[in-house]
């Protein structure tokens, strides 16, 4: 059964309101096998869901979903080495700031650190023009260095899936379904809106 590869978890700052204990107790009574956590610059969870996956009998996929500016990437665990991996770019994540604690993060900073992981270019928040651009970029970077990395598609956005297939031949990487994960049941979506409209200081729209 596919497990979705990208799924954020409340250890994702007003992003979230899915509960671990809740997402492996539903991922146990839907037949998983194996299941995927990946929050935002974050690895705050990974135990809990470590310890929730063994006790359910289900292995557990750790990974992280990291955002530099405006981009997003999601880097996934292989093995054990993959997994340390992980914990340094977190690391590398979170401290890299100014003397005005403005995050200066760049993907360079991270290159030596993709062995043994996997990574995931999210199309939802790269545009085409990056991609196609013959600029050197950090995207080219990170694609350049990456030991595996795939493309994602999200099969729900038909209207981008045309440029993604056409960006994914650009920088000819195979493609993966990248459907995210905020929440697990639908009378949650309204929570998981909330949260967000918090972090972004939108207003709460009552007819979400």
């Amino acid at each position: 059964m596919y497990a979705p590869l990208q799924v954020l978890s409340s250890y994702s700052l007003l992003q979230s309101p899915l509960r671990i204990s809740e997402y492996v107790k539903l991922g146990k009574e839907l037949g998983y096998s194996a299941l995927v956590l990946t929050d935002i610059n974050s690895m705050y969870g990974v135990l809990d869901f470590y310890h929730e996956c063994v006790k359910a009998g289900i292995k557990p996929i750790i990974g992280i979903t990291l955002q530099s500016s405006d981009d997003e990437y999601i880097f996934i665990a292989k093995n054990s080495n993959g997994y340390q991996n992980l914990m340094n770019i977190s690391s590398k994540r979170l401290t890299a700031v100014d003397e005005n604690y403005k995050n200066i993060f760049k993907l360079a900073d991270i290159t030596e650190y993709l062995q043994d992981v996997i990574v995931v270019l999210n199309p939802s928040y790269l545009t085409v023009n990056d991609i196609i651009s013959d600029q050197v970029t950090e995207l080219q970077t990170l694609v350049s260095a990456a030991e595996t990395i795939y493309y994602g598609v999200n099969p729900n956005d038909r209207d981008a899936i045309n440029n993604d297939l056409m960006a994914a031949e650009k920088l000819q990487l195979e493609t993966i379904l990248l459907t995210p994960v905020k929440y697990l049941k639908e009378r949650d979506y309204f929570s998981t809106k909330v949260l967000q409209a918090i972090g972004t200081g939108e207003n709460v729209n009552p007819n979400w």
